[in-house]
């Protein structure tokens, strides 16, 4: 549990940091080239998954004080579509809704369990 002013604040951007550096990140995986093997790869949607948990908390952290399915939900929904969009035009990616499902999963998994994280960390 944070003690004061001070170290909330300090955390805050620590979140923020981390929220950049996870969009950035994201970003340019989304987009890259690489080989995989046919068919649904279960790592593939535990990464997908994973990612988007770890951008959950680091969103909820940067901005604490907003309510979360108003503020925090809507735009990690509309960033992982639009991942998809932009993979949908690019010859070696695929748009895929089981992306987009295990990235809602990811979302909504860190929103049920947010309440003891929020104790523990924020």
């Amino acid at each position: 549990m944070l003690r004061n002013v001070t170290d909330r604040l300090a955390m805050v951007w620590v979140y923020r940091f981390f929220l950049v550096v996870g969009f950035i990140a994201i970003s340019i995986l989304a987009v890259m080239a690489f080989q995989s093997p046919v068919g649904i790869s279960s790592s593939d949607k535990a990464n997908h998954y994973l990612a988007f948990f770890f951008l959950s908390l680091c969103l909820d952290g940067s901005l604490s004080r907003r309510r979360f399915l108003v503020w925090k939900l809507p735009p990690l929904v509309l960033y992982a579509v639009s991942i998809e969009c932009v993979q949908w035009f690019l010859p070696y990616r695929e748009f895929s809704l089981l992306d987009v499902a295990a990235d809602g999963a990811g979302v909504l998994t860190y929103w049920v369990i947010r309440q003891p994280i929020r104790r523990l960390f924020m």
